[in-house]
């Protein structure tokens, strides 16, 4: 439901902060 979300709020985010990305990922943990 938000992968797509999580991609671009990713992009924008990560280049603003890089570790609000993380949070997000964080739980996901593809792999």
């Amino acid at each position: 439901d938000g992968e797509w979300g999580v991609e671009s709020f990713c992009e924008f985010t990560c280049r603003d902060c890089g570790h609000v990305w993380i949070e997000k990922e964080a739980p996901k943990e593809p792999g």
